[in-house]
């Protein structure tokens, strides 16, 4: 009798474990992104569906919490936690049909989520990306070639890439998840299923992509120790990749680009050492100096150009005097637009590019170069005042004072 007893009370506990993943099944399944929201197409589409979605996720989280507390993962396979749990985890990066609420309830359930959920994930993602061709099979860094797109940054597979498909919503926001929570000994042993996927986004010819594979990058990249990157000659592999997205200049800019390439460039190269001079050079180059050149006109222009004098400011602060080498390039660009009567269209513009020059002054103040270019700043700031002062653009309390003291000398 008491053998039957056991038989029952397992056959039970079976039962409930089974209907709770049934029912997370269900819950799970009224995630799935909507055709509309995923192309970004419809903005009352975006509120619709992260209201409800954080309604389901806090279900969610209540039955997760069972499932971990009452009976664990043991008895649930990797695949069907790839399914259950998958579709959550798409939930948490930074997009428009996810909230701030919705991350900090994802993040409440991460003490109750298996273990080995990052690398079951991880596997799980292998249809949703092709390969690259700059990968080895494996995961080692081919040659580069010295002509065609590979020589460019860009991968010319344009929208047959799978992870372009609604079906496969939010796997970058997967692939940073879990990448971050991996181990050093992890990523190393485990780079065949981080690095492809990170580099396929990385070089996709769209820049928003390119931005979730810097950010996947970022996840789990600082982990390994730099002389284990140089090792791997992984610095000359995403290097050229991170200029050529800064290259890109898209519009809405991309702020998390810069400070990511020169962290990177901090972490894997020496002080002072020629190889850092010829890469940074690069980002000045490519990113500054061409932004200038070759920026739109009208005002989605100018919201890249704002990027950009605000980057000049991140550059003094990396630079620091050495940034005295684009002197001649930096200080008439910094001055072109304060040339122009100020607009409220324009003044944030003219601001950035103010606020800049003051930076980049400031910076150089120990070379001795300002004063080579005292009489040109002066003539065009003098300008900017006078115009600014003709649209009523400056208070007049104290300046009224110190004109009258001047007329009384």
């Amino acid at each position: 009798m008491a053998i039957v007893e056991d038989i029952t009370a397992e056959e039970e506990v079976a039962s409930s474990l089974d209907e709770l993943l049934a029912s997370l099944r269900a819950l799970v399944k009224g995630l799935d992104l909507p055709v509309n929201v995923f192309n970004q197409t419809d903005e009352f589409a975006f509120n619709q569906y992260a209201s409800k979605t954080f309604l389901s996720i806090k279900q969610i989280s209540t039955t997760i919490t069972k499932v971990d507390q009452d009976w664990g993962w043991d008895d649930v396979s990797a695949e069907q936690q790839a399914q259950l749990l998958g579709p959550i985890i798409r939930l948490s990066g930074d997009d428009p049909w996810s909230s701030p609420s919705i991350r900090r309830e994802i993040d409440s359930i991460q003490p109750h989520l298996p273990k080995s959920l990052p690398l079951t994930l991880l596997h799980s993602l292998r249809p949703a990306f092709a390969p690259h061709p700059s990968l080895s099979s494996a995961s080692r860094p081919l040659p580069k070639p010295t002509a065609g797109t590979g020589a460019e940054g860009t991968i010319d597979m344009h929208d047959v890439q799978p992870f372009k498909d609604v079906s496969s919503w939010g796997v970058a926001n997967i692939l940073a998840w879990s990448a971050s929570r991996l181990t050093e000994e992890e990523i190393e042993r485990y780079l065949g299923i981080v690095l492809p996927p990170t580099l396929v986004l990385m070089d996709d010819y769209e820049p928003r992509w390119r931005e979730k594979g810097i950010s996947a990058l970022s996840s789990w990249i600082f982990t390994l120790p730099a002389q284990t990157l140089q090792n791997m000659r992984l610095p000359s592999l995403l290097l050229p990749s991170l200029i050529h997205s800064l290259a890109l200049r898209p519009h809405p800019p991309q702020p998390s680009v810069l400070p990511t390439t020169l962290r990177f460039l901090r972490y894997t190269t020496e002080k002072g050492s020629e190889e850092r001079a010829r890469w940074v050079g690069e980002v000045v180059e490519r990113r500054v100096v061409d932004g200038w050149v070759y920026a739109k006109d009208g005002r989605e222009g100018r919201e890249v150009l704002r990027e950009i004098a605000g980057e000049v400011e991140v550059l003094c602060g990396e630079l620091g005097t050495g940034i005295a080498r684009w002197t001649r390039q930096l200080i008439p660009n910094l001055l072109n637009p304060l040339q122009y009567a100020p607009t409220p269209l324009t003044t944030p513009h003219l601001t950035s590019h103010l606020s800049a020059l003051l930076c980049l002054v400031r910076t150089l103040q120990p070379t001795g170069l300002v004063g080579r270019w005292r009489g040109k700043v002066m003539n065009v700031l003098a300008r900017q005042w006078v115009l600014c002062r003709e649209r009523g653009g400056v208070g007049l309390g104290d300046d009224d004072g110190d004109d009258d003291g001047d007329d009384d000398e």
